[in-house]
């Protein structure tokens, strides 16, 4: 038992189950041997123990590797006798903890992407598809908006925005767990974090905060609502911490349709050009019930000097 709830791999807890319960003895070296410390066996390097449907146990008493390296000095609880077992059966009972635990990390489809936060050096950047019935969908080839850091909605820059996703791996994992409920957050560097990032697609969210980076190329991280502090490849985030709000920024100007626009106004030094659209339709002067239509445009001038 575990002191605090984890999610295990099934496959690795299943290769431990797998090994325990096909564990066969090699040798029989002694029936009753009297020193077991040069075995390994007092204390024992490892203890498995299987819980049966019964109720009853079964305990194995792990000790040294033999000079061959091939097996591993055994006993069984309530058998006085000294066995050897097979490395490769025995291996998996001497499993670490971390190495039982499932290490994936929520996997976003990002083709799906939903919404995409990135919180760095006190800046925000959020971004959410764009909606067709959004007016900038009617001025932007973009698929998605930049709701932060701008007071006013941007259209995002799909030339920038799609390799940015791309580069999110499609499966992301912990590297390694540091601890279950840390009494400091502050020594990770969790506390504040340095960076957050959440993403969201159709099914899933990953709502990660990151902290100090280490040598080896990884850094501290934990989940939102998890108490446990692991480690995760720099590099798999590298991408997304050093998004940059001007670079997804569509630059793209707003062209609206023209079938929409009534009027609009052109401003100089010295005069402001004030122009409006007229729009007539006729009726055909053939048979059939077609009609023409067309814009006319009025410009007027100002010498009123624009106050930008």
């Amino acid at each position: 038992q575990y002191p605090y709830e984890v999610k295990w791999d099934e496959g690795s807890v299943s290769q431990v189950v797998s090994g325990f319960s096909s564990l066969n003895a090699d040798r029989l070296l002694s029936k009753n041997p009297t020193d077991l410390a040069q075995y390994g066996l007092e204390p024992p390097q490892g203890v498995a123990v299987a819980r049966l449907s019964d109720g009853s146990t079964v305990q194995l008493d792990i000790g040294n590797k033999t000079p061959s390296g091939s097996d591993y000095y055994v006993m069984k609880q309530g058998d006085p006798a000294l066995y050897t077992a097979a490395s490769y059966s025995v291996d998996a009972l001497l499993s670490s903890v971390d190495s039982l635990r499932d290490k994936s990390l929520p996997s976003i489809n990002t083709q799906k992407l939903t919404y995409l936060e990135v919180t760095n050096n006190g800046k925000t950047i959020k971004i959410v598809p764009l909606e067709k019935s959004n007016p900038l969908s009617n001025v932007s080839f973009a698929s998605f908006e930049m709701v932060e850091p701008y007071k006013v909605p941007r259209p995002a820059d799909s030339d920038k925005l799609t390799p940015l996703l791309k580069s999110v791996p499609s499966y992301l994992q912990v590297q390694k767990y540091v601890s279950d409920h840390p009494a400091n957050l502050t020594q990770y560097g969790l506390e504040p974090p340095k960076a957050h990032i959440v993403l969201k697609d159709d099914k899933n969210t990953l709502d990660i905060y990151l902290g100090n980076q280490l040598p080896d190329g990884t850094m501290y991280a934990m989940l939102a609502g998890k108490p446990s502090v692991f480690t995760v490849n720099y590099s798999d985030f590298k991408p997304l911490l050093d998004a940059n709000v001007f670079d997804l920024t569509d630059k793209f100007l707003l062209i609206p349709n023209i079938a929409d626009v009534s009027s609009f106004t052109i401003k100089t030094p010295t005069k402001n050009y004030e122009a409006k659209i007229v729009r007539t339709t006729e009726k055909s002067s053939s048979s059939s019930s077609t009609s023409r239509s067309w814009a006319t445009c009025a410009v007027a001038a100002s010498s009123t000097p624009s106050s930008s």
